[in-house]
């Protein structure tokens, strides 16, 4: 007959019962996402507008993260092809970075930013001033996540109708994103969009 050592066998239990805590664990975290958001200078901003502006796009846009394993990234630089959204920032309509690829392209003159796509390649760009005045620094967070819906859909044409409204409306409320909307802006990040660099 066999003898067994219960404590030695409670061991290994634990033990492996560890190793699948550990397993499951790394699992979670290889399925958490991190999006990246490039913020591309054009227009020789201030240290003030770039502060104001990053921390108002991560915030509108993180929103839509909360309570998910993903979260958002917003930063200034230069742009890559990892990026996952580029958002360039020029002074006016008149000096377009978009216009430099798409010279066709048309822009409503009243509009804070736009996207344009063109196959499977978008670009956006966000306006510091418009022809009513310069655009308040707080509101770049709806905007950009307005123009992500856009970008990050380029094969759609129905975002001011068929993305729940709010800020994806075509003219963008002074407020947070719904539901709806930010549940379009996550699936428009779990597919990666190429960008205009």
């Amino acid at each position: 007959m066999q003898s067994f050592d219960i404590s030695r066998l409670m061991y290994l239990q634990r033990s492996d019962s560890l190793e699948s805590d550990i397993g499951r664990q790394n699992a979670i975290e290889e399925s958490m996402a991190t999006y990246s958001v490039k913020l591309v200078d054009h227009r020789s901003s201030t240290h003030a507008e770039t502060a104001a502006i990053a921390a108002t796009i991560a915030r509108v846009m993180g929103l839509a993260f909360v309570g998910t394993r993903d979260s958002v990234n917003v930063s200034w630089g230069s742009s890559a092809a990892s990026d996952d959204l580029v958002l360039h920032f020029v002074e006016d309509i008149a000096h377009s970075y978009l216009r430099q690829t798409w010279p066709q392209m048309t822009v409503d003159p009243n509009a804070g930013g736009h996207t344009y796509t063109h196959g499977s390649l978008a670009g956006t760009e966000l306006y510091r001033t418009r022809p009513s005045g310069p655009l308040h620094l707080r509101r770049y967070g709806a905007l950009a996540f307005h123009e992500a819906l856009h970008n990050l859909f380029p094969f759609r044409s129905d975002q001011h109708t068929a993305f729940g409204g709010g800020i994806a409306a075509a003219h963008i409320p002074d407020q947070d994103p719904n539901d709806a909307n930010k549940a379009f802006l996550r699936q428009g990040f779990s597919v990666r969009t190429r960008q205009l660099l």
